[in-house]
């Protein structure tokens, strides 16, 4: 699934070539998109609004506007990696991030509660609901969102953020290298350089691997031992990355290209040109 100028793209694997095309949200840019587990349903999030597919039909079954406040002109200007929409495992629930609020919606698109933020904060949220990271040009924090409660803040801005599975390592793509906390313990994120800023990073929800985007190359790693299992070149600059639940398959995107590379052939399956592309997603099954 990608999402570029000319509309949302829906991709077959194999043999590699775009099944049917959406004609896209109304909004002027789509900032990111996730699949449902079914994979019957498309969460799409645009620079102010949040929308919901449906996929069988081909149609927009909901709009609503996101929490907006106008960017605080003190501040310096942030534009890190959009966060995807974030389903539930049984797709009951989309969680999505406005610039000053986290709002959870129901299945059909309506909204039920949110989180308030700071309003130019950047977020991530781990898969079991309970842990809220937010980034702005300053700092990261990391909030226990059912407690409603700050439980660790660093110096850093990161250009991107993810949690695994469990909600246990949130990785963060700084312009350090990678960095990967362990909500566990509690204690400093440990570092992944690569002698450059990372760009983008990626967990598969169901295995322990972990994709950390560089200029020219990603890694995969344990997250646990941060061994590095694969360092995969390309010739792009990566700015976004996703994995498929199991891990096999791993795509990223540079502004104009987008790329596939599976674990089990150790080769890249797909690899397209496209418009200025401004969101990835893979389908749970790959």
């Amino acid at each position: 699934m990608t999402a570029a100028r000319e509309g949302l793209g829906i991709w077959q694997r194999n043999p590699g070539w775009i099944d049917r095309r959406l004609d896209g949200p109304s909004e002027i840019v789509t900032r990111a998109t996730t699949l449902s587990p079914n994979g019957q349903a498309l969460a799409v999030q645009t620079t102010v609004a949040f929308e919901l597919w449906d996929l069988k039909k081909g149609i927009r079954v909901n709009h609503e506007r996101l929490p907006y406040t106008r960017r605080d002109p003190t501040k310096p200007r942030f534009h890190p990696n959009p966060q995807s929409p974030l389903y539930a495992a049984d797709g009951s629930t989309i969680t999505v991030t406005g610039r000053n609020a986290v709002v959870r919606f129901d299945s059909h698109g309506e909204p039920i509660d949110r989180f308030e933020l700071d309003q130019d904060d950047f977020t991530a949220i781990d898969p079991t609901g309970t842990l809220l990271a937010a980034t702005d040009s300053e700092r990261t924090r990391v909030y226990d969102i059912r407690r409603k409660e700050l439980v660790a803040e660093w110096d850093k801005s990161a250009r991107d953020l993810a949690f695994n599975g469990s909600g246990r390592y949130l990785a963060m793509a700084t312009s350090g290298g990678g960095l990967v906390w362990d909500s566990t313990t509690g204690g400093e994120p440990r570092y992944v350089r690569e002698g450059e800023s990372a760009r983008a990073v990626a967990f598969a929800r169901d295995a322990d691997v972990l994709a950390i985007g560089f200029s020219g190359r990603v890694l995969l790693l344990n997250p646990e031992e941060l061994d590095v299992t694969a360092k995969i070149p390309t010739d792009v600059e990566v700015y976004r990355l996703a994995l498929a639940l199991d891990g096999n398959l791993v795509a990223w995107t540079s502004a104009d290209q987008f790329v596939v590379w599976s674990r089990e052939s150790r080769r890249v399956v797909l690899d397209e040109s496209i418009d200025r592309i401004q969101a990835l997603a893979l389908a749970p099954d790959g």
